[in-house]
């Protein structure tokens, strides 16, 4: 039931989301991994926050942060496309 399930996974790392489901014969680690590298190499179509760029760049770097449930190499790859 995608209405239900959809609520309970944003913000929340693919890990915990694969591991919650229990499915019989599913490994949560080689099933996150895989969908990491899938987001890793689907980065086409990635669009800028009009006027986020600037906004950040008007702040000290120790200023800000990023907030994400998201993989480091993941965050990383998206901020910079």
């Amino acid at each position: 039931d995608v209405a239900a399930f959809l609520p309970t996974i944003h913000g929340v790392r693919a890990i915990e989301t694969i591991a919650r489901l229990a499915l019989p014969g599913v490994d949560p680690m080689r099933e996150a991994d895989a969908l990491l590298q899938a987001e890793v190499a689907d980065i086409d179509g990635i669009l800028p926050i009009a006027g986020a760029a600037a906004f950040l760049a008007s702040l000290p770097p120790e200023r800000w942060a990023i907030v994400t449930s998201a993989p480091r190499e993941l965050a990383l790859l998206r901020i910079a496309a």
